[in-house]
């Protein structure tokens, strides 16, 4: 780890989607790393891609519980002598969660440990107890599996501050690398059933690993542009350096980007 002598990083964890994995979104969690903060992603067997293919027996614990048990790792990394000693500040944590684990989000969000979150392509959210916490959501405005409008609920019910972007003409996985992953060989969906790791012909789970991955939908690298921005001012000014937000837009109601 790079940094000033005695220097402490602040924490993002990333609570990847339904059918995923921890490293799904790489284009986020490596610039985020480039800004100075700790980014803990762990897997969740209880709604992977593993189990998605072949669900899993027996009971696994939620996201909710693989969130916090990376808090807890991370607690026990910071301590004398562990790998992390003393280069932690676990008094600036952040939750960034996408899809299905948009709730794992805000539900660790609660946790007096965690100062801030992001949801991302968030699924229904109008009727859940949001934590009194700053927040960001994103959308993709043609998202066919998260509505822009169920992301857009949250922050509109959210406790200031909150804030809401709409990118125009993103798909679901506009918040992912999926659509990039085995591009040359036809998407993931092709690559899989050709390469024999398991089958993706369930029509909902091919729609969630491929939304927004080709036209009309824009491309997600121009997505990942705006997603890295937004996300990243947002999370330098809850747990990092800055003191007011940086190009974040105003709070809501809801702020709109169209990329063209």
């Amino acid at each position: 780890m790079v940094g000033a002598p005695g220097e402490k990083f602040p924490v993002v964890i990333f609570s990847h989607g339904d059918a995923g994995f921890r490293k799904e979104s790489t284009f986020l969690t490596t610039r985020l790393a480039s800004w100075g903060m700790i980014v803990a992603a762990p897997e969740h067997p209880s709604h992977d891609l593993a189990h998605a293919i072949s669900p899993t027996a027996g009971p696994v614990p939620t996201d909710v519980d693989d969130v916090r048990a990376t808090i807890d790792l991370l607690q026990h990394a910071n301590a004398p002598g562990a790998p992390l000693a003393d280069r932690v500040d676990l008094s600036k944590i952040a939750i960034v969660g996408y899809d299905e684990g948009a709730g794992a989000a805000v539900t660790v969000a609660a946790d007096p440990r965690v100062d801030g979150y992001v949801v991302l392509a968030a699924h229904d959210g109008s009727s859940a107890t949001l934590p009194n916490k700053p927040s960001l959501s994103v959308a993709g405005a043609k998202d066919r599996v998260a509505p822009a409008g169920d992301t857009a609920a949250l922050a509109l019910h959210a406790p200031a501050p909150s804030y809401v972007w709409v990118i125009g003409g993103a798909g679901h996985n506009a918040f992912t690398d999926l659509c990039i992953v085995a591009k040359q060989q036809g998407g993931l969906v092709a690559f899989a059933e050709k390469a024999g790791i398991g089958s993706l012909s369930s029509p909902s789970l091919r729609t969630v690993v491929t939304d927004g991955c080709a036209p009309p939908d824009i491309d997600v690298t121009q997505a990942w542009t705006v997603i890295d921005q937004v996300v990243t001012a947002f999370l330098r000014n809850v747990i990092g350096p800055d003191s007011t937000a940086v190009d974040g837009g105003p709070p809501v109601p809801a702020r709109s980007t169209a990329c063209r």
